[in-house]
């Protein structure tokens, strides 16, 4: 979802905003393995944060890709340095950068639609439980940013689940299930097809590098980058597909398709799993199916294993946010 990171550093130097987000990532990184947040690393987030507002204040740069590339750098140190429920505005900030760039229309090459589309994902996925964000004056500019799939199946066909047409749609859908049940219905049809193709591109991804270092070869940078775009599509995809599930299972009771769900959780213990090699900064991306299974099991024995795993992975950053409120109220939401 954002291999485009890669080309960060050879940006370096260009914007102010992205090279003091650049440092304050340097100086954030260390907090995961000491579990311990210094001043160095909240003096660096401040600076960043600093640059990015006097960027989008300035016209000469408020549209520039390597401000939003800082913005997003802010993101990760958010959840890095546990910088609570946004207090310092950081989606504010997203919401008004895509307004602004939209006025740049479609001219724009590869890495901008990249970068584009990743902070378009945060943008909705932070909707989900902040309803002050009005996605209907989004879409068309994050529409826009669609460009080139990163995912797409083994036929050169995009997975439809994961377009910016489709997740825009997500938080109109659970904020009034039973209104939305036949479109959620049809979306969890094609989930059905699409996550086990995911799941399947990724494991095929992590077996192919692993016989290259069975042969003593380093798999490229590339490979990795593939692989943690795959891994980060199927764990979004399948915590749509459980949480589409868990909402169709309470409307329309069935012991089947419980045994379906109860699969789907699974999957996801499976997912934590396949993290473990790329601990502790590789822990974020089974938030979210993590918590949409151990809202929806119904089984104490997995619910039990979801939780021990969650609290496994939560230390990779113990002052992030708490993972059962990681995506507050939208499984409860329709139970009420």
């Amino acid at each position: 979802m954002s291999h485009w990171l890669g080309d960060l550093p050879k940006r370096f130097g260009s914007n102010k905003a992205l090279d003091a987000a650049i440092q304050g990532v340097i100086a954030s990184f260390p907090c995961l393995y000491s579990k311990t947040v210094t001043q160095r690393a909240l003096s660096a987030y401040d600076e960043a944060l600093r640059y990015v507002r006097l960027s989008l204040q300035d016209a000469r740069t408020n549209v520039d890709t390597e401000c939003m590339s800082a913005l997003f750098l802010l993101h990760v140190m958010h959840d890095w340095i546990g910088k609570r429920q946004d207090a310092d505005g950081i989606f504010e900030l997203g919401i008004s950068y895509a307004l602004r760039s939209a006025k740049r229309g479609t001219a724009l090459s590869e890495f901008e639609r990249a970068v584009r589309r990743t902070i378009s994902i945060c943008i909705i996925l932070e909707s989900f439980h902040r309803r002050d964000i009005n996605l209907e004056q989004l879409i068309g500019t994050l529409l826009i940013t669609e460009g080139p799939r990163p995912y797409t199946r083994a036929d050169g066909k995009a997975y439809s689940s994961l377009t910016i047409a489709s997740l825009v749609k997500l938080p109109t859908l659970f904020q009034e299930p039973k209104r939305h049940l036949e479109h959620i219905k049809q979306d969890y049809k094609i989930l059905r097809l699409e996550v086990p193709l995911l799941r399947k591109q990724l494991i095929e991804l992590r077996e192919y590098a692993a016989s290259q270092v069975a042969m003593g070869q380093l798999p490229p940078p590339a490979l990795n980058r593939l692989i943690s775009s795959v891994r980060a599509g199927y764990a979004l995809a399948l915590s749509i597909q459980i949480n589409f599930g868990s909402v169709i299972q309470y409307y329309e009771p069935d012991l089947d398709f419980q045994t379906e769900l109860d699969g789907l959780c699974g999957q996801a213990l499976e997912l934590a799993a396949l993290v473990e090699d790329c601990r502790p900064i590789g822990s974020g991306v089974a938030r979210l199916p993590m918590v949409a299974a151990w809202q929806t099991t119904v089984d104490p024995v997995q619910k039990a294993l979801l939780e021990e795993t969650m609290e496994v992975l939560r230390r990779d950053a113990p002052e992030s946010q708490d993972w059962p409120s990681f995506i507050p109220n939208i499984i409860y939401s329709h139970r009420a």
